[in-house]
């Protein structure tokens, strides 16, 4: 990562958001062709599922006509029995035809292996027809194996609900269900009905299937209700106002009549039979207990309370005359017990048992006829709502999967248009970042060669604009003259630190540096060698202070502490040396004073001596001579030795080694007045 260019990184940082981008848009396209795939699917489910409910309408009406054939020992609906069998088996072929070219049975085992228990269930299906139409099979058995074979179908249908994969199809699925279990118990219910109206009798198991049934398709109508849009809820109560449903329920009333009458009847009996009036009454005869003729009022008033509920129902002429019929009994049995008379109890009794049996046996109102074409009204009614749920259902895929093709091609060129203008803008800024990065970079590189000195002169690129980079080296450029102004009034400081120097290395002191530094470091450097040269200039002025006293003979003269303070080092060891120098001095001249006294004393003994030797004197001339050129040259060695001390003050640095010399040169003095000495004595001698 650290060996990448930064245009490399800005190109991967853009891709990356790039390659995001493209990995959602793909899950999101992947999904909607997913979604897309899913509503193929639950299309193809739907289209088998009508295919299922064409074979379960067409087995219902097959059971249904198998019932009537049987009931009536073979003299009806055979005929259309046998041509309802070729059409279910037309429905069932087209079924397996369907079957072979299903997709979905090749991805789901469950459903493959559903299929194929529901073709196994079949297997006895042609012989249950050929005894059905040989009468030779039980109405029940009949019965049984059609409604296990129409569950087995119907189970199909639940399944819808694992393809259904959004929440309308959900609750349209709901709907289909609910519709194709509403048909199969209105379809039970008709026969069932048919069947009670057929025989005027209803036993328990009936009655219990009756409300089963009754409950089921109620319970199955909720779930329809609450899963139906309001215009399609609209519909449906429209639908339900029909006069078939009216006299359903009209038909259903009159069994819930039969058990309240029946009920009522049970209680007239228990009244009326063994242990009832009859009974009471009859012992009343014999015995005349009055406690018996308390328990046959009872008795009565039950049978006439019981009488009076029966009425308040719905009832016939017939119903009326029977229930009169009985009353008119009790009311006989009452009147005779309280009278203590006798009557005619045969005659009485059966009458009065008949009247009793006659209105058990019979359902008041039921209408067979008038039932089954209610029930297939219904039927044909909740039938156009299944299709009209399959048409909407289908539609809506449709609607669905051509919004799906859309969308997938929207998100795709959408997808690739983003892609193209990110790439082109991706291009586009790292190839501006790249000149930005390349002009930043051309200008650090000519201020790196410019600070290096490796260039005189520098030339910045402009960079206009107003983003981070343009921002950065206008900045940097900005800075870069600042440092170039610093850079210039430097060299221009260096160069006078360059002259200062040179002229104090040619012993001039008294100058000093007057630029001022534009950095710190610089000035602090130029302040140092200010100082350096202005401390310098003081000792060496002390020296020559010194220096000067020696020269006009004053060699008790002394620095005080003021002017020898930061005399350290090789100024130190000079200062000292001058100081010995002095006093060296010092001794030679009063060596030499003291010589030149005696040399006077001398010259006036040597005055007498050449008086008196006047005669010696011309002889002597030369050796005069000599002696007044040795003193001339002694006199001139003293001027010399002053003048050496001038430019010993001239030349401080060769001080140390002129003071050496100086002393030689005292040393050779000595030994010149020595010779001084021996000739002066010689001359004396002389």
């Amino acid at each position: 990562m650290n060996n990448l260019k930064l245009r490399n990184k800005i190109l991967l940082i853009l891709v990356l958001p790039i390659l995001a981008i493209f990995m959602l848009s793909s899950v999101l396209i992947f999904e909607k062709i997913e979604k897309k795939s899913n509503m193929n699917k639950t299309s193809s489910y739907i289209d088998f599922t009508v295919k299922i409910s064409k074979v379960l309408t067409a087995f219902q009406k097959e059971r249904e006509l198998s019932i009537l054939y049987l009931n009536s020992y073979g003299k009806i609906k055979k005929d259309e029995l046998e041509e309802q069998i070729k059409s279910s088996n037309e429905n069932w072929k087209q079924l397996n035809d369907f079957i072979e070219n299903f997709n979905l049975i090749k991805k789901d085992n469950n459903l493959l292996e559903k299929i194929n228990n529901l073709k196994n269930s079949f297997d006895r299906l042609d012989k249950i027809r050929k005894n059905t139409i040989d009468l030779r099979v039980d109405i029940k058995e009949i019965e049984n194996f059609y409604n296990e074979k129409n569950l087995n179908l119907i189970s199909f249908f639940d399944d819808l609900l694992i393809y259904s994969n959004s929440k309308e199809l959900s609750k349209s699925s709901l709907i289909y269900i609910s519709i194709i279990n509403i048909i199969e118990k209105v379809y039970n219910e008709k026969i069932l009905v048919k069947s009670i109206f057929e025989h005027n009798f209803m036993s328990n198991s009936n009655y219990n299937n009756f409300i089963s049934l009754i409950v089921f398709q109620d319970s199955y109508l909720e779930v329809l209700k609450k899963n139906l849009s309001n215009e399609q809820l609209e519909d449906l109560k429209k639908q339900l106002e029909d006069n078939s449903f009216k006299d359903i329920e009209k038909l259903r009333s009159i069994i819930f009549l039969k058990i309240e009458k029946e009920n009522l009847l049970a209680q007239i009996k228990e009244a009326f039979g063994y242990g009832g009036l009859i009974h009471l009454y009859k012992n009343y005869v014999l015995t005349k207990d009055e406690n018996l003729l308390n328990k046959i009022q009872k008795s009565h008033t039950k049978i006439l309370r019981a009488i009076k509920d029966y009425k308040k129902l719905e009832f016939s002429k017939e119903e009326e005359e029977l229930l009169n019929n009985i009353q008119l009994a009790i009311d006989t049995y009452m009147a005779a017990a309280y009278n203590n008379e006798r009557i005619d109890e045969t005659q009485l009794d059966s009458k009065t048992l008949q009247a009793i049996d006659t209105l058990s046996k019979n359902i008041y109102g039921a209408n067979s006829k008038k039932w089954e074409e209610a029930s297939s009204l219904k039927i044909t009614i909740f039938e156009n709502i299944k299709d009209k749920m399959v048409e909407d259902m289908l539609l809506y895929i449709n609607i669905n999967v051509k919004t799906l093709d859309n969308q997938i091609v929207l998100f795709s060129l959408f997808l690739i248009v983003l892609i193209i203008l990110i790439f082109a803008v991706i291009i586009l800024m790292t190839s501006k970042v790249s000149k930005s990065i390349k002009k930043f970079e051309n200008n650090l590189t000519q201020f790196f060669s410019y600070s290096m000195r490796e260039k005189d002169e520098i030339y910045l690129d402009r960079l206009e604009g107003k983003d981070e980079f343009a921002l950065m080296t206008k900045n940097m450029n900005t800075q870069v003259e600042k440092i170039e102004k610093i850079i210039e009034n430097d060299k221009k400081v260096i160069l006078e630190i360059t002259d200062i120097i040179e002229k104090v290395n040619n012993g001039f002191f008294e100058y000093s540096i007057k630029t001022k530094a534009s950095t710190k470091e610089l000035q602090t450097l130029v302040e140092i060698i200010n100082k350096m040269i202005d401390r310098t200039r003081l000792k060496i002025d002390s020296l020559n202070m010194l220096l000067n006293s020696y020269t006009q003979g004053d060699y008790k003269f002394k620095l005080d502490e003021q002017h020898t303070r930061g005399m350290y080092g090789d100024f130190g060891i000079l200062c000292n040396s001058t100081v010995l120098l002095g006093q060296s001095s010092s001794e030679l001249i009063a060596m030499i004073t003291n010589a030149g006294v005696e040399l006077e004393k001398n010259t006036k003994i040597l005055t007498n001596s050449s008086n008196e030797l006047a005669v010696l004197s011309s002889e002597q001339a030369n050796s005069l001579k000599q002696s007044s050129v040795a003193l001339e040259q002694i006199t001139a060695n003293i001027k010399n030795n002053n003048e050496n001390m001038g430019q010993m003050l001239k030349i401080s640095d060769e001080l140390n080694s002129s003071a050496i010399e100086g002393n030689k040169s005292a040393n050779q003095t000595f030994v010149s007045m020595d010779e001084i000495s021996k000739k002066v004595n010689a001359i004396n001698e002389a």
